[in-house]
């Protein structure tokens, strides 16, 4: 056998006879191995043999291929795949980009319009046009511009209330010291002092009011919910509150009704600016000679705080707008900002 012939066979008996080969075939087995595959080395060049047995009719047979045959057959098989894969690559990836840029079509339509929006332009977006998978990046957008609309209105609704809240006694404040630095008696310019100070005084609680109120609006979600002590907290309140209540001649106390009332779940901040507000409310409108009363009690599975005075209350017909900022009662005669 010889690198000019690619196949070849032999049929041998079972008892080593040749019985057949083809015209190149050797006269010696193909391979010492009678079946399956094997790897022969015949002219210093590389066979695939296979041999196979027929033991019902006494038969082997082996056949033979040149390595290089099966190289170049693969080769072949190879070159013709590669061809049309060639062809239809550029096809394919023309294909893929034009479906990819038209499924993104909604999307950078999207984007432009985000893009071209003003910044105080907050409404919701066109969720039309935008395909099924971006709908809950539509959604995220529209609720991320409701709370930075809500956000700018309540920055714009501060500052307007603390600069026509602030007006009123900053005007004071300046009238009463140009009273003072004109006065020729001392008691006219203690006086005019006296309301200096108390301008102040009116001004930096409505500082920290305003301040406080811009602090709970900013707050996103409730804060959670801590054991507070709520006992504690309202004697703390009752302690600030009480050289004001002394100097109106109110007296002040705390009932606790129960142990199980004294521990609740809250922001404990928040809570204090409550009872802060409740009992600073209640001294202001209570008449010299009267009383404020804080009682904890047990409400059910719950805890009840309840702030009593002897103040005339507020009518029936004002109680709606209690809870509107910067709205006050008419005819009481205190000084205050509605917050």
């Amino acid at each position: 056998a010889g690198e000019g012939h690619s196949l070849c066979y032999q049929g041998w008996s079972e008892d080593g006879r040749l019985i057949f080969r083809s015209a190149d075939a050797p006269l010696v087995p193909l391979s010492a191995q009678v079946e399956g595959f094997s790897i022969v080395q015949r002219d210093g060049s590389p066979w695939r043999v296979y041999g196979v047995r027929a033991p019902d009719v006494g038969l082997r047979v082996q056949v033979a291929e040149h390595a290089h045959f099966r190289d170049q057959l693969a080769a072949s098989v190879a070159r013709h795949l590669l061809h049309p894969v060639a062809f239809a690559l550029p096809v394919l990836a023309a294909l893929i980009w034009f479906s990819v840029r038209w499924g993104l079509s909604p999307l950078r339509s999207l984007a432009e319009e985000v893009r071209r929006r003003e910044p105080d332009h907050l409404g919701p977006l066109d969720q039309g046009s935008a395909p099924i998978e971006a709908k809950p990046l539509v959604m995220a957008l529209d609720s991320l511009f409701s709370r930075v609309a809500a956000s700018v209105e309540s920055a714009q609704r501060f500052t307007a209330d603390a600069a026509h809240e602030l007006r009123t006694p900053l005007a004071a404040i300046r009238t009463h010291a140009e009273v003072a630095l004109a006065a020729r008696e001392d008691l006219e310019r203690k006086q005019a002092l006296d309301r200096v100070i108390e301008g102040t005084q009116r001004a930096s609680r409505l500082i920290t009011q305003l301040l406080t109120l811009a602090r709970l609006d900013a707050r996103a979600a409730p804060p959670p919910n801590q054991p507070v002590r709520l006992a504690e907290l309202a004697s703390q309140q009752l302690a600030e509150a009480a050289p004001f209540a002394a100097q109106k001649g109110v007296s002040i106390g705390l009932s606790e009704r129960s142990e199980r009332a004294a521990l609740v779940a809250g922001d404990a901040d928040l809570l204090a600016v409550m009872i802060r507000n409740l009992v600073d409310n209640a001294v202001r409108y209570t008449p010299r000679g009267g009383s404020v009363e804080v009682a904890i009690m047990p409400a059910n599975e719950r805890t009840s705080l309840t702030v009593t005075d002897t103040g005339p209350g507020v009518d029936a017909a004002e109680r709606p707008h209690m809870l509107q900022r910067f709205y006050r009662g008419r005819g009481t005669g205190e000084e205050g900002s509605g917050l």
